[in-house]
């Protein structure tokens, strides 16, 4: 294995890091993914590990209104409450649905 030593600009390794950060790798890894296979689309299983972290926040935000509901003296509609869980869990639903199938892809063709 060979080790190649870059040098960037204040400005582009901040572009780099951000782009890092946003794809959850680090920046060695971005550099080395785009180097190799050049600037392609986000890796697949970073993008469903981004989309399974935004499920999962959303899944929070809604579990704590519904507790602050639940002991709230003045509540909502509890048909507003059981209308929000069947929007969440079919959010879910097809989340998995798409991750299932993104995951298939990666087996079949590989992580590009």
């Amino acid at each position: 294995m060979q080790d190649v030593r870059l040098r960037f600009a204040e400005d582009e390794y901040a572009m780099l890091k951000s782009d890092a950060d946003r794809l959850q790798v680090s920046v060695r890894q971005l550099v080395h993914d785009r180097a190799v296979k050049g600037d392609s689309p986000d890796p697949p299983l970073h993008g469903v590990q981004i989309l399974t972290n935004e499920v999962a926040q959303a899944r929070e935000s809604m579990n704590q209104i519904i507790r602050r509901e639940t002991n709230a003296e003045l509540r909502l509609y509890e048909d507003d409450v059981i209308r929000m869980e069947r929007v969440m869990k079919n959010l879910e639903e097809n989340v998995c649905v798409l991750i299932k199938e993104i995951l298939r892809q990666v087996k079949k063709y590989g992580h590009t």
